[in-house]
């Protein structure tokens, strides 16, 4: 869902902890989108997700080659649910978007990115 969409559903609810308890949400569609714009209408990948329960968020295929499993989070996402994915899909990278600090976890090959990173781009 587009997030404008989405943050006027939350506006007309009236209810300021609608919003507050959604902010993860938002911030999926945001990093949906951004990967829709930048890969699937330039015709140069694919997304999907992983439906399983603690499954990633986005698992980005880049011009049928790479495939990069993503997870975005609000708080300071663990590992968890990359690992979950990663025993089904095979990826070649493994990012997560979250409040964490930049880090690389090399045993498990996920690149923790802070959400002041993203919001850069």
């Amino acid at each position: 869902m587009s997030p404008a969409i989405r943050m006027s559903f939350f506006y007309f609810t009236g209810q300021e902890g609608t919003y507050l308890t959604r902010q993860g949400k938002l911030l999926e569609d945001s990093v949906g989108s951004h990967l829709y714009r930048e890969f699937i209408l330039r015709g140069e990948g694919a997304m999907r997700y992983d439906s399983a329960q603690g499954g990633a968020d986005f698992v980005l295929q880049i011009m049928n080659h790479r495939q990069i499993i993503i997870e975005v989070g609000m708080g300071d996402k663990q590992r968890g649910q990359i690992i979950s994915s990663a025993k089904k899909i095979k990826s070649d990278y493994n990012l997560i978007f979250s409040n964490s600090e930049l880090k690389v976890d090399h045993d498990f090959g996920i690149v923790f990115v802070p959400l002041d990173y993203y919001f850069l781009m």
